[in-house]
C-alpha cells in the first residue's frame, strides 16, 4: 500500500489525473468496510479466546499436580506447560496475528483517506461544472428571451404594415405632393449611428448607442467562443463583406496574474488618451469627455469619451475619419465592462459625410476567476 500511494501521489502531480479513475477502483458502497471491520473482529475475538484459554490451562495444570504422584507425571506435566508458553508455535502464532490485525488497520486507514479525497474531489468538481452549467443555462434563457422579443416585434410590425398598407400608400401620394414642414425625428438617428447637432440629443445617442452595443456583449462572447471559457485565445479572422469592404475581427481572451479593477484601469487609460498611442504625422485625433453617470441602484459606474480621428493618407491625399463611442461600465461586485462603437454621421462633422468613415465595434470584459484576483479578458 505504501507503493500504491507513492504511485497515485507522484502520477497525481503528472498530466494523469489518477483521482478520476480512483473510484473504479475503490467499492461504491461500504461492502469494504464492513469486509474488513469483520475480518478485524474475527482476529480480534480469536486473540481475547487464545487468552482466555490460556490462562485456565496454566492454573488447571499447577493445580493438578499432586505430590503423591511419581516424578515421570510431574516431569511431563511440566514439559507440557514449557511447550504450551515457548516460541515457536504460540510467540509466531501471536505475532502473525499481531501483524495481520495491524496491516488491516493499516490497510482501512488508507481506504478512509483514498474516500475522502475522491469526495473532495468530486464535490469540486460538482461545484465548478454547477457553476459554469449556471452562467451557460442563464445566458441561454437571456438569448432566448431576446430572440422571442425580436421575433414579436417582427410580427407586430408585419402585421401592422399589412393593416395600414392602404393608409400608407395614400399617405406617401399625399407627401410626394407636398413639400415636408416638420424634419424627420432626430431622437431616433442613433439607431442608425447618427449624431444629431444640438447637445441634449448628442448625449443621448452616444448613451443609447453604447447601452445598445452593452446589451450585445454576451451574445458577441458566445458567438466568439469565450463566454465562461478559461482557455487563452487569440486568433485574426478576415471576411469579404461586401464588394471592396473586408471585415477583420480580433478575439483575444487570457488570464493575467493582476486585481481585475488595475488592468481595467490599464485598459481605460489606453481607450481614454492618458496612454493612447502616438498618432501618425497626418494624423490628428480629439477627445472630448461626456458627462459621468452614476446607476446606484445597479451598482454601476459609467465613463464615455467621444472620439473624433482624421488622418490624410500619403498616397491619395484622401482624409479619412474614425469617430468613436467609448463607454466604461464598472460594477461594484467585481465586474469591468467596456464597448465601443463608431458612428457613420456627424452633424457637427458634414465634410466627412462623404469621406470614407471606419466602421467599428467591440467589447471588453474583465473580472475576477474563481476566487483567484486574475484578470480575464
Amino acid at each position: 500500500m505504501c507503493e500504491a500511494n507513492a504511485m497515485l501521489e507522484s502520477a497525481g502531480d503528472g498530466d494523469l489525473d489518477v483521482w478520476k479513475d480512483l473510484r473504479f477502483l475503490l467499492a461504491t458502497d461500504d461492502d469494504l468496510h464492513e469486509d474488513l471491520a469483520h475480518v478485524c473482529d474475527l482476529l480480534d475475538a480469536s486473540s481475547a479466546e487464545d487468552d482466555t484459554q490460556q490462562v485456565p490451562t496454566r492454573s488447571s495444570c499447577t493445580s493438578e499436580v499432586i505430590p503423591g504422584q511419581s516424578n515421570h507425571s510431574t516431569g511431563t506435566g511440566h514439559k507440557r506447560k514449557m511447550s504450551k508458553n515457548a516460541p515457536p508455535r504460540t510467540d509466531l502464532k501471536n505475532a502473525y496475528e499481531s501483524r495481520q490485525k495491524h496491516e488491516l488497520y493499516a490497510l482501512r486507514q488508507q481506504v478512509d483517506v483514498l474516500r475522502a479525497e475522491l469526495e473532495r474531489r468530486q464535490a469540486a468538481a460538482s461545484s465548478a461544472v454547477a457553476v459554469t452549467s449556471f452562467a451557460w443555462q442563464t445566458a441561454a434563457r437571456q438569448e432566448f428571451i431576446a430572440m422571442n422579443q425580436s421575433l414579436r416585434e417582427r410580427a407586430q410590425l408585419r402585421d401592422a404594415i399589412d393593416d395600414n398598407t392602404t393608409f400608407i400608400d395614400r399617405m406617401q401620394l399625399l407627401l410626394r405632393r407636398k413639400k415636408p414642414r416638420i424634419p424627420a425625428p432626430e431622437q431616433l438617428d442613433w439607431q442608425s449611428l447618427k449624431l444629431a447637432a444640438h447637445s441634449s440629443l448628442r448625449t443621448a445617442a452616444m448613451h443609447a448607442i453604447a447601452d445598445r452595443q452593452l446589451r450585445r456583449l454576451q451574445s458577441a462572447f458566445i458567438q466568439a467562443s469565450v463566454y465562461e471559457s478559461a482557455a487563452d485565445v487569440f486568433n485574426i479572422d478576415t471576411t469579404l463583406v461586401a464588394k471592396g469592404h473586408v471585415q477583420i475581427r480580433v478575439v483575444e481572451h487570457v488570464s493575467l496574474p493582476a486585481p481585475w479593477n488595475v488592468i481595467g484601469d490599464a485598459v481605460w487609460d489606453v481607450f481614454g488618451g492618458l496612454r493612447r498611442p502616438a498618432l501618425p504625422p497626418m494624423a490628428s485625433e480629439t477627445l472630448e469627455e461626456i458627462e459621468s453617470v452614476d446607476n446606484v441602484h445597479s451598482g454601476c459606474t459609467t465613463t464615455t469619451i467621444y472620439s473624433t480621428y482624421k488622418e490624410i493618407t500619403s498616397d491619395t491625399n484622401l482624409a479619412v475619419y474614425s469617430n468613436v463611442i467609448r463607454k466604461r461600465y464598472r460594477y461594484d461586485a467585481a465586474k469591468d465592462m467596456i464597448v465601443w462603437r463608431s458612428v457613420k454621421e456627424d452633424a457637427r462633422m458634414p465634410q466627412a459625410k462623404d469621406s470614407p468613415t471606419e466602421d467599428e465595434a467591440g467589447w471588453y470584459g474583465g473580472g475576477t476567476i474563481c476566487t483567484d484576483p486574475l484578470m480575464r479578458w
